[in-house]
């Protein structure tokens, strides 16, 4: 006798676990969508040699904050073949940080070479890829939770301030037991922006988002 009503607690309790996660599955479901396909981004403002030449003058190191319009490099060279010389001044495109110099004391450059990438690192984001079938629930404006790899997984507040419809598309191989029946299945992802007011964004890092899309 107690051996079944031992059989019948353990198929009660299993009963109830079951459905105690199936609930919260169902829940989170219906409430949020989540991904771990995001990472901080910032955007960024390039400078390109106007002319064909040489750096003369370089007034920047990388990682150095700089300001818009600033001059920081002049390009020595003619705007074609057989002109004269000029000395054609680069100007600063963004006020921000110095995050890649491709640009050397002396080098040659071609016209329209980038030399410099600048961007405001206090106007990182983070930027989130969602399957498209998820993007009929997800609106500016809904609160995010994200856990940032670069501040040791701590979680922090979030909004999504934009959401790009224009879908990218990425094709995999489905693996099959018969290589015949082998065909690619094709998911169209959408990029999601979302602002983490307050939070330590490291542009490159990667993180994790969960946005609320039912109250």
């Amino acid at each position: 006798m107690k051996a079944k009503k031992l059989i019948v607690f353990i198929i009660g309790g299993y009963l109830l676990a079951a459905a105690l996660i199936s609930a919260y599955y169902g829940y989170e479901h219906v409430y949020f969508v989540q991904t771990d396909d995001a990472k901080v981004a910032v955007d960024l403002a390039v400078a390109r040699a106007p002319i064909a030449g040489h750096i003369t003058d370089l007034k920047i190191r990388e990682n150095e904050t700089v300001v818009k319009d600033d001059i920081l490099a002049v390009v020595e060279g003619s705007p074609a073949p057989n002109q004269p010389k000029l000395r054609a001044p680069v100007f600063v495109p963004s006020s921000g940080q110095v995050l890649r110099l491709d640009a050397r004391e002396g080098e040659a450059v071609t016209a329209g070479q980038p030399l410099v990438a600048v961007a405001d690192r206090e106007a990182a984001y983070v930027e989130a890829r969602f399957e498209e079938v998820d993007s009929s629930r997800i609106r500016v404006g809904q609160t995010v939770d994200v856990k940032l790899d670069g501040a040791a997984g701590r979680v922090f507040p979030g909004i999504v301030s934009s959401i790009n419809r224009n879908t990218e598309q990425i094709t995999w191989p489905i693996i099959s037991l018969t290589p015949a029946q082998q065909h690619p299945k094709e998911d169209q992802l959408l990029n999601v922006k979302i602002e983490v007011p307050g939070a330590p964004l490291i542009p490159g890092t990667g993180a994790s988002v969960k946005i609320r899309v039912k109250e």
